[in-house]
């Protein structure tokens, strides 16, 4: 009887590919997972920074939000607050690292990549004093949506202009 002891079987080989694969597959949705959570946290953030500033319109102060992309390429929350006549300016860089930000100003928007992208100039959003909604701009019009992406990852905030209510999407 002759024993053959130089290899694997085909059975041993199929299992280690398998286990391979399954291990692969968690490593690749670990790591696109990961990535596109900068995008989430952007949104998180800036939702926050909002609200605070609505919040402190409606309390004392005037304040209006301009959200610009700096030289770097990051975005930024410019906050120029008027308290009985005096001017301040404050910016908060956004943790947007390789997201991309776009806006509309349309009340049943869908994210797409034809939406403007939020550039060196920026978009205001203020909000009135007396009622917390959000005041409509030179040309009549206010942001409803705004769009943070990173990959193939999109997270939202709906603006609602009656109230200055903002909701996640």
């Amino acid at each position: 009887m002759r024993q053959n002891n130089r290899g694997y079987s085909l059975v041993e080989l199929v299992v280690v590919i398998a286990i391979m694969a399954v291990l692969t597959g968690f490593v690749v949705l670990s790591v696109s997972m990961i990535s596109t959570k900068k995008a989430k946290q952007c949104r998180d953030e800036l939702e926050s920074k909002l609200e605070y500033v609505r919040t402190v319109n409606l309390s004392k102060s005037a304040t209006v939000a301009n959200i610009y992309k700096n030289a770097e390429g990051e975005y930024v929350l410019k906050l120029k607050t008027t308290v009985k006549g005096v001017e301040t300016e404050t910016e908060y860089p956004l943790d947007s690292k390789g997201c991309t930000m776009r806006y509309s100003k349309e009340v049943t928007a869908v994210y797409s990549d034809t939406l403007p992208e939020v550039d060196d100039t920026g978009i205001f959003i203020e909000f009135d004093r007396s009622s917390g909604a959000i005041k409509k701009d030179a040309s009549d019009e206010c942001i409803r949506h705004i769009y943070v992406t990173k990959g193939n990852k999109t997270y939202g905030i709906k603006f609602y202009q009656e109230t200055g209510k903002m909701e996640m999407e």
